[in-house]
């Protein structure tokens, strides 16, 4: 079969999965979004929203994948709770026919445990699993008909991150059993397409990326306040268009004795030219230090976040609590 976009003209789909009231009121305001993507990319767009083939998890409706891939060459599957960019790049573009885009979560929560968890729950010896240590949200996917097999649906429902865990073991299961010959089976995402709640520490604006998840939310906040944000930020989108024009947040917080924060000058003067359009501004005890320098900056205690934007945290010393500091010191 030739891969799409080297001439073949293959059967695509976007497919999501929406069942229940909840997801039904979150539909109202992202599929519109989602519906739009698939209309650009010339796909059909699917949606799952029949009673559960679970009796634990509506989740797990999601192995419905399974007999789609009988009929559709490639399917970009998206969770009800996202909302997609208008300017969002082609997936099936990006992530080749061979491989399963999603992004590896793990490089910033830790997840060895759900799998360890999962793996034992199937009766997999996880000795014997070569895991490389990557653990994927499933709420984006990118994936072809020659990956079939991953959603066939297990006999034993076992949930952990519902059914999340045990499409990550059934591609760790893959991935190990391939030789250093093969190419990975997985393409890793930039977190641009999956957006999380796990990037607000960045310094960068989640509406600087084309897909922004809300998994997660509704268990911090109130279900009607997660949708008043998602109305908030299809809005913010409309109004940033076409350009979308965001910047990264940073606060170097300046510390230790008086030459330490003398000292930290040079690197400060360093992100100057490393992140020339940032926002940063400095925190120290003596902001006259730093007062020829171009960043807004200020005692520790009277920086004042603005709303609702993420700021990446430089420490310029590192913290006398902190394993570093024990290690490292002035």
């Amino acid at each position: 079969m030739v891969p799409y976009g080297e001439g073949n003209k293959m059967k695509l789909a976007i497919v999501t999965l929406c069942i229940g009231d909840e997801s039904k009121s979150i539909a109202e305001i992202t599929h519109p979004t989602i519906k739009a993507y698939a209309d650009k990319l010339g796909a059909d767009f699917i949606l799952i929203d029949t009673e559960s083939v679970s009796a634990i998890s509506p989740h797990w409706a999601k192995f419905k994948l399974y007999d789609l891939l009988n009929k559709y060459d490639r399917i970009i599957y998206f969770d009800t709770d996202l909302i997609i960019r208008d300017d969002c790049p082609n997936l099936f573009e990006i992530v080749p026919y061979n491989q399963v885009g999603a992004f590896n979560e793990a490089k910033f929560m830790p997840r060895e445990y759900s799998l360890i968890e999962t793996a034992r729950a199937y009766s997999v010896d996880w000795e014997k699993l070569r895991w490389n240590g990557k653990y994927y949200n499933t709420g984006v996917l990118v994936f072809s008909k020659c990956h079939r097999n991953i959603f066939k649906k297990p006999e034993i429902e076992y949930a952990n991150y519902f059914e999340q865990s045990y499409l990550n073991l059934k591609i760790a299961q893959e991935e190990s059993a391939r030789t250093v010959e093969d190419k990975t089976l997985m393409y890793d995402l930039p977190y641009q397409f999956n957006r999380m709640t796990c990037l607000d520490f960045s310094g960068d604006e989640r509406h600087a990326s084309y897909i922004i998840h809300y998994a997660g939310y509704k268990y911090v906040v109130p279900v009607d306040s997660v949708k008043a944000l998602m109305k908030k930020d299809v809005e913010k989108w409309k109004l940033d268009a076409p350009k979308y024009e965001y910047k990264r947040h940073i606060i170097v917080i300046v510390s230790g004795g008086l030459g330490d924060q003398i000292d930290a000058e040079p690197s400060i003067r360093f992100l100057q030219r490393i992140y020339k359009d940032a926002d940063i501004h400095i925190t120290t005890h003596w902001p006259r230090l730093f007062k020829h320098l171009k960043y807004p900056v200020c005692l520790h205690n009277d920086f004042i976040a603005k709303e609702d934007i993420p700021y990446f945290k430089m420490l310029s010393f590192p913290d006398p609590s902190s394993m570093t500091y024990s290690v490292v010191s002035n």
